[in-house]
């Protein structure tokens, strides 16, 4: 199943896959990673995709962009980033 994110446009969706994907691979790495590292790296994410997709940083994107890092983390033995948003 294709993650879905609430973005305007497929560019919109296309960007938001990519960031997730991108922190998901570093998650899944051989080098552990802290809750920081890794909310930093969906927020600077985040703020590049806003450039072209402002509306990024509406609830429903944010939410899900969220939702799959925390699945993410969770299906890695991590706990979760961003459980208490």
């Amino acid at each position: 199943m294709k993650n879905y994110y609430e973005m305007f446009s497929p560019a919109g969706e296309r960007a938001c896959d990519s960031l997730v994907k991108r922190v998901t691979k570093k998650i899944q790495g051989t080098k552990r990673v802290t809750a920081k590292e890794i909310e930093d790296m969906v927020d600077k994410g985040m703020e590049k995709i806003a450039v072209k997709h402002g509306e990024v940083f509406d609830t429903e994107p944010r939410w899900h962009i969220r939702d799959y890092v925390d699945k993410a983390m969770a299906d890695n033995g991590y706990q979760k980033v961003f459980a208490d948003w």
